[in-house]
């Protein structure tokens, strides 16, 4: 997988092509990369409730960070009208972004009463991790976050465009050299992909036991499924152990590597890289760092 693509189709730098239709022929190229199989097992419910419960799956991540970046909600009071321009959210920013922007989508289908309490309570959960990640990474007490952990939440979470991620993540952390290397931005992003790959959906099931409303996303999921993982000292533990040693497979023993952007592309798409591309990736990898 160190070789993305081959072939004229996807060769930068045809002269028939301009620099913008050399940019779409290589996104979709990798759009059609195909990653790693996960190979998942003690974690695999976790998949199915995903599958079932996520409603940005229906969205692509570049319309998420634009409706981020250019946020107007209008309730329907005109006294109410908020325009996030600041770099920070609140909850209260970001729970009425969720619902007054995000899931009036037209991508997104209609939903029950039922599915957005369970939703509602879902964005809570996630700001809650976000603002844990940001104080635990920025030595704060905050009570806002970031609006680029907040991209962290949607980056495996809408559409599976391959290629708009990476080019996502390149643009997001590349300096104005064009070199990445490891910072508290680039750090507090990769554990917020694993912290809400694994914990927050235990938290939600653990918090919703004995909803029935939960069961139509989750049938076959019971507390036998997490009870393994079901103490947030162990959860906290795994990830934190299994990020450490993945930091220091991308950036270096020393954790002081450069890389250029097209390195970089080519570290995301090679078998030590793709799981930052995926939620079930990222799992796998737990999965062998649990107890």
């Amino acid at each position: 997988m160190g070789t993305v693509c081959t072939g004229a189709v996807c060769t930068k730098g045809n002269p028939d092509f301009t620099e913008e239709e050399d940019k779409q022929r290589e996104e979709f190229c990798l759009d059609n990369l195909r990653l790693p199989e996960p190979k998942l097992n003690r974690l695999l419910f976790i998949t199915t409730f995903e599958n079932n419960f996520n409603l940005l799956k229906n969205i692509e991540l570049v319309d998420f960070m634009n409706s981020l970046n250019n946020l107007k909600i209008d309730d329907g009071d005109p006294k109410n009208i908020l325009k996030i321009s600041n770099y920070m959210l609140s909850k209260s920013d970001w729970m009425k972004f969720m619902e007054y922007k995000i899931l009036n989508f037209p991508q997104i289908p209609t939903i029950n009463i039922n599915y957005k309490n369970l939703l509602s309570q879902y964005f809570d959960d996630v700001f809650d991790e976000l603002v844990s990640i940001y104080n635990y990474f920025y030595d704060a007490q905050s009570e806002v976050v970031p609006k680029l952990l907040f991209v962290s939440f949607a980056f495996n979470n809408c559409n599976m465009k391959i290629g708009q991620k990476i080019n996502i993540f390149l643009n997001l952390f590349a300096d104005f050299n064009n070199e990445i290397e490891l910072t508290n931005e680039i750090y507090s992003f990769l554990y917020g992909l694993v912290r809400l790959a694994l914990n927050l959906p235990i938290r939600f099931f653990i918090k919703n036991e004995g909803n029935n409303n939960l069961e139509e996303f989750c049938k076959s999921v019971s507390p036998k499924n997490y009870e393994f993982i079901s103490e947030n000292e162990i959860r906290v533990k795994t990830m934190i152990d299994f990020l450490s040693k993945e930091i220091k497979v991308i950036f270096g023993e020393e954790e002081n590597k450069k890389y250029k952007k097209e390195e970089f592309k080519l570290f995301l798409t090679s078998l030590k890289g793709s799981w930052i591309l995926d939620n079930n990736l990222i799992r796998s990898k737990l999965e062998l760092c649990l107890p």
